[in-house]
């Protein structure tokens, strides 16, 4: 299994990403996973704005591609595998 996470500006990206995989792939919805980023301090102890909503998934070798095209069609603005 693999991890892929991205990072979306906004809850419409999410929620395409997420219909993509589980309709057009057939990942499973409890291999995925959607959280809010926090607020981070930065170093002057100001609060700075979160980043977006973080979408992960855990996925088998073969659909790693599937999954990393699926979030950068969505409008992800950073896709990684963990």
């Amino acid at each position: 299994m693999q991890t892929i996470n991205g990072i979306f500006p906004n809850r419409g990206g999410v929620e395409i990403a997420v219909e993509h995989l589980v309709q057009e792939y057939g990942i499973e919805r409890s291999d995925i996973f959607i959280r809010a980023l926090d607020h981070e301090t930065d170093r002057t102890g100001r609060r700075t704005p979160d980043e977006g909503i973080e979408v992960s998934a855990d996925v088998h070798e073969d659909e790693v591609d599937a999954t990393l095209t699926a979030f950068r069609d969505a409008g992800a603005t950073r896709v990684n595998r963990i």
